[in-house]
């Protein structure tokens, strides 16, 4: 399948038919069971048609809880974190709008903007205006930080290889990043900070970061910080009984 979409295929379709060739692959157990809890919805203000769809996970039981991947990754990346928390919470894990195996139309733009609008029409579709936690991971922190500042309610939280790659061939995935990344990402989304509860968990070996948004984040949020002292910049990869734990001590 090309990398680049085509005009003759529907996106949402290009990309279940990707997933289905793909599934039987898989080497990771716990990807397997996330591919099985794949819903694919129609979202307001999001979906063109009756056919543009969305891919979601949903799974497990409780509070509910929305889970944002990282830059130019999918829903799989809370592969690790899913198990410890889906007894006791509802899990929510979308495709951030223009990765992982979201179709892409070719009327779709990119950008911080219609990330943010992608992530606001779930939480209304989910949640309505009942509380609902957010994890972030990397990007997916900033994001979640914007989100809570765009909604502001009583309670909002929130094999590796093959993994990290394996969305890279849906239809359209190569423009989409780029177009993202010309508009300057989630960059500066710290400020100002949310009034509603948040707790931060930072890698103690995190590389990615730069120095210089490690100390602004320090400074403003060094109340909110748990530090993973044996990770790096994916603490719900490398230590995801820390992230999980702390949750449930935050929540």
């Amino acid at each position: 399948m090309n990398q680049e979409k085509s005009n003759n295929i529907n996106p949402t379709n290009a990309s279940k038919a990707y997933i289905e060739a793909l599934k039987d692959q898989i080497i990771d157990k716990q990807a397997s069971i996330l591919f099985d809890d794949l819903k694919w919805i129609e979202l307001e203000g999001i979906s063109q048609n009756n056919t543009d769809l969305y891919p979601i996970v949903f799974t497990g039981k409780g509070e509910k809880v929305l889970l944002l991947h990282g830059f130019d990754s999918c829903f799989l990346e809370y592969r690790r974190l899913t198990p410890l928390l889906k007894n006791t919470n509802s899990l929510i894990i979308p495709d951030l709008y223009g990765f992982g195996f979201c179709p892409r139309s070719n009327s779709n733009k990119y950008g911080f903007q219609y990330l943010m609008k992608h992530l606001n029409s779930i939480l209304k579709k989910v949640s309505g205006n009942d509380p609902i936690g957010i994890i972030g991971a990397s990007m997916g922190g900033a994001l979640a930080l914007e989100l809570a500042r765009q909604n502001p309610r009583k309670s909002v939280g929130p094999a590796e290889e093959q993994i990290a790659s394996i969305h890279l061939k849906v239809p359209g995935w190569q423009s989409s990043l780029a177009e993202f990344a010309s508009k300057g990402g989630v960059s500066n989304c710290g400020v100002p900070k949310p009034t509603q509860p948040l707790k931060i968990i930072l890698g103690k070996h995190d590389r990615i970061i730069p120095k210089n948004e490690k100390r602004e984040t320090n400074n403003l949020y060094s109340n909110n910080i748990e530090i993973a002292s044996n990770s790096g910049h994916l603490p719900h990869l490398e230590e995801p009984k820390f992230v999980a734990e702390t949750w449930e001590k935050f929540k």
